[in-house]
């Protein structure tokens, strides 16, 4: 819960207009393993509740083996989009805001 309270903290931030977040899911806490992956107080549904409650791009990577294929299907059935790598989730974030900002 920790580590989604920062997550909080920073999207509660007016000067911030969307968030990035990178997951190396090789704990227990997070609950990310796939007994627990769909925990209600697990990280992934954490994150979803999340990004509905702020309504801010919230793009997530989670760096880790196809061990936490459910913890990623959580988040992206919750709406997140979720990247296996951290490059791809900056590229996308970038398109997207690029778009908005109108210079793509």
């Amino acid at each position: 819960q920790l580590f989604t309270d920062y997550v909080e903290i920073v999207l509660q931030d007016d000067n911030v207009d969307c968030v990035f977040v990178s997951i190396v899911p090789h704990s227990n806490a997070l609950k990310s393993g796939a007994d627990k992956a769909r925990d209600a107080d697990g990280m992934a549904n954490l994150l979803v509740e999340l990004g509905r409650k702020y309504q801010k791009p919230l793009v997530v990577s989670v760096n880790g083996a196809r061990h936490y294929d459910a913890f990623v299907a959580v988040m992206e059935e919750g709406g997140l989009p979720v990247y296996r790598n951290p490059r791809a989730a900056i590229q996308a974030l970038e398109t997207f805001v690029g778009y908005h900002l109108g210079l793509r």
